[in-house]
């Protein structure tokens, strides 16, 4: 694996457990559950964040 790959991985991880990260403080300040969205995010990365942001919209 050469050392554009590698880091592109690695920015893309990190991506990803922001956005995780960001949706469990936001989750926490609305008094939800976010457990299955921030392993969803965590994993898929954007379509995980655009899951929560679209169930958001509908609870507030």
């Amino acid at each position: 694996m050469n050392r554009t790959t590698k880091a592109f991985l690695a920015l893309t991880a990190v991506g990803h457990a922001a956005a995780a990260a960001w949706i469990r403080r936001d989750a926490r300040a609305r008094d939800a559950d976010a457990s299955p969205w921030d392993l969803l995010t965590a994993i898929t990365g954007l379509f995980g964040l655009a899951g929560y942001l679209r169930s958001r919209r509908r609870a507030d």
